[in-house]
């Protein structure tokens, strides 16, 4: 904004100023889907066989050139970038790790009390992606390390998430009877037992909680000062080749186990979806911070990634909701409920299953020297 600045005025009075305002690049408008993932896709156009993508406003997704025009805070925000930057590999590892580090602490301490559930959201998060990091550079940084760092936020984050179980069935419960016929035995007395559950539990965790989460975030505090004695050097792009093969490598035997399964006429195994869904979304937070090496080229397994992880976190949450069904012993016939949640399995998997065979259709060696040709190019 450029031009003379409004004076101060009295009550009644007026003042007329002139200004011109510059306008760059418009930041997208806010997603209208819900869950976890949607906040942290970038803006695309639709790739030839690919859903098109769903926008949003993360402070993380925004370019540098719009950082640099973002005012006194661009440094910061330039700092907490979920991104690498060609240069210095161990620093940038350390930036982003750090970054990550500073955000979950910083969610969970700075918060009023109505805020609780988005900064608990916000922290799990956070941790996910220092997870993810680690696991890029644990051929660098030694097995031992490796796993030492990873249970540190790995069970920061699991004192976070104790309610979710319940929430998770009651909520996945609610959506399923969307589908639910009309004419089908009722079921109200189930739906009423996990509301309660959920209350319940919600109840006696909001009693502890802000214990638990001054003990995280101290927890994450302690792992984020070790951050800067990771073992790392600037070995180009061999300080991430065996991480990122790893993660794809055990992401495509995930998809075969799947598949073995599924080609033989059977529902696939719930903790095999499971595990699969686990290495998609280890895949996408890794392939997110590649997006700099060539955004247009990254953009669609960023994407897909971010979607199927989606999708597979929907089948372990219906999944979860048979296990629960068929421990009920009420006398409420369940059996057109079972079918209702297995066909949207069903459902699911149809969806999925081709994208899976797209992001995991390469050999493990020639994806990740795809992935770092974007690099180093």
């Amino acid at each position: 904004i450029s031009g003379r600045d409004l004076t101060s005025v009295e009550p009644g009075e007026t003042d007329i100023a002139e200004f011109t305002i510059e306008i760059g690049e418009p930041l997208p408008p806010e997603p209208d889907g819900a869950g976890e993932n949607t906040e942290e896709h970038v803006v695309s156009p639709p790739v030839a066989g690919m859903a098109p993508e769903v926008p949003s406003r993360d402070p993380q997704e925004i370019p540098p050139a719009k950082e640099a025009a973002a005012g006194p805070d661009a440094e910061a925000v330039q700092k907490a970038r979920y991104r690498l930057e060609a240069g210095g590999q161990a620093s940038e590892v350390r930036r982003v790790a750090m970054g990550r580090v500073d955000s979950a602490v910083s969610a969970l301490r700075q918060i009023p009390g109505d805020d609780r559930a988005d900064a608990v959201h916000t922290a799990r998060k956070d941790m996910k992606k220092v997870r993810a990091v680690l696991s890029l550079v644990r051929g660098e940084i030694g097995k031992q390390a490796y796993n030492r760092e990873k249970a540190v936020f790995r069970d920061a984050a699991r004192l976070l998430s104790e309610t979710r179980d319940a929430e998770v069935l009651a909520a996945t419960l609610a959506s399923v009877m969307d589908d639910y016929p009309d004419e089908a035995p009722p079921v109200e007395g189930l739906v009423a037992d996990l509301d309660a559950r959920r209350d319940s539990v919600g109840a006696d965790a909001g009693e502890s909680l802000e214990d638990t989460i001054a003990q995280v975030a101290e927890e994450i505090e302690d792992g984020g000062r070790r951050v800067a004695d990771w073992p790392l050097e600037d070995s180009g792009w061999s300080i991430f080749e065996p991480g990122l093969k790893r993660s794809y490598r055990r992401g495509r035997s995930a998809l075969a186990e799947i598949e073995k399964q599924t080609g033989a006429g059977s529902a696939p195994d719930p903790g095999k979806v499971h595990a699969f869904r686990k290495r998609v979304k280890e895949l996408w937070y890794e392939l997110r911070l590649f997006r700099d090496a060539w955004p247009e080229g990254m953009k669609g397994p960023v994407r897909e990634s971010s979607r199927l992880a989606d999708l597979l976190g929907d089948y372990n949450d219906l999944s979860v909701l048979l296990d629960e069904i068929e421990g009920q012993t009420a006398a409420e016939d369940y059996s057109v409920l079972i079918e209702t949640i297995e066909s949207r399995q069903a459902g699911i998997l149809a969806d999925g299953l081709p994208t899976a065979r797209r992001l995991y259709a390469e050999e493990p060696e020639a994806f990740t020297a795809r992935i770092g040709a974007y690099w180093s190019a």
